[in-house]
Parts: structure tokens; sequence; C-alpha cells
């Protein structure tokens, strides 16, 4: 888990060298896109631990979004149930993660989730952004790609029982 601590602090810095200096019109720093693969690197190897707190901190805020919702706080009523909708599914998504044993397409697809959420975090954190979305995304085809092994590992078990009986 500490792990997971100190490879913010190269993802966070990377992006303020790298992207968030696009944005602001500044010069880009070579060396953030270093810290950026050190950062992968990290958040990939122990994808396994941080997955539960980042699991955490999504039940964490869908509790906050649902209060904010309710008492009309958190700008516009449509923009915090867009953001509660992409919680929401994360939650789902990374619940699914959990279930079962971590593979690599997990490990690769949690590491770009983080990503994402990081990737407009100078102009705050989740807010609506298309950067969530695409995190979402990533989540989404490490689902799929785990349905389709499953269901795929199903239809060829049952196809070898047919031969020996």
């Amino acid at each position: 888990m500490a792990i997971f601590l100190v490879a913010i602090l190269p993802l966070v810095d990377g992006l303020r060298r790298t992207i968030w200096a696009v944005h602001a019109h500044q010069p880009v720093e070579p060396i953030g896109w270093m810290e950026l693969v050190v950062a992968a690197a990290l958040f990939a190897s122990t994808a396994n631990v941080w997955v539960y707190y980042l699991l955490g901190c999504m039940v964490f805020g869908g509790i906050k979004g649902i209060a904010l919702l309710a008492m009309g706080g958190g700008g516009s009523p449509i923009q915090t149930s867009a953001l509660l909708l992409c919680i929401l599914v994360a939650i789902l998504l990374l619940v699914s993660i959990v279930l079962r044993p971590i593979t690599f397409v997990d490990r690769i697809t949690l590491t770009l989730f983080v990503f994402s959420v990081g990737w407009r975090a100078d102009s705050g954190l989740f807010v609506p952004d298309p950067s969530l979305f695409v995190g979402l995304m990533f989540l989404f085809a490490s689902w799929c790609v785990n349905y389709w092994k499953r269901r795929h590992n199903k239809v060829s078990g049952s196809g070898a029982s047919l031969l020996h009986n």
C-alpha cells in the first residue's frame, strides 16, 4: 500500500511536467515522461494490493456524491448525477475485479484508470471530464476480457465433457 502512495508522487509530478504543462501552455519537461513510466511500473506491479484502497475511495466518493445530490451542493444536479453515475459504475467494475484473481490485463487497466483519474486532476479531482469516462472504459475492457475468458473456458469445458461421454 505504501508503494501506491509513493507512486502517486511521480504520477502527479509527471503529469505536471507533461500533460498539465501542455494545458497551461508551458514547455514540456522530458523528465516528466520518465516519472510517468516509473509511476506506471509501480502501480501495475502492486495493483493487487491497492485495488481495495481504490474501491474504498470510490465507495466513500459515492456516499459523498449521494449526500451532495440530496443537499443540492456540488454544482448543478445534472453534473453531480453524472459524476455519481460514473463513480457507481466504477464501484461495480472494481468489485468485479476484486472478486476474482487479478490478471495482467487487470493490472494494466487499473493503472490506466488511475492515470485517467489523474489526467485532469489539475482542474479538480473527480470533476466531470472525458478522462473519467475513458478510465471507466479501461475498467469495462478488463471486465469484457474476463467475461470472454470465462465464457470461452465454460464452452471449452462443456465440449470436452461431451467428448468423454
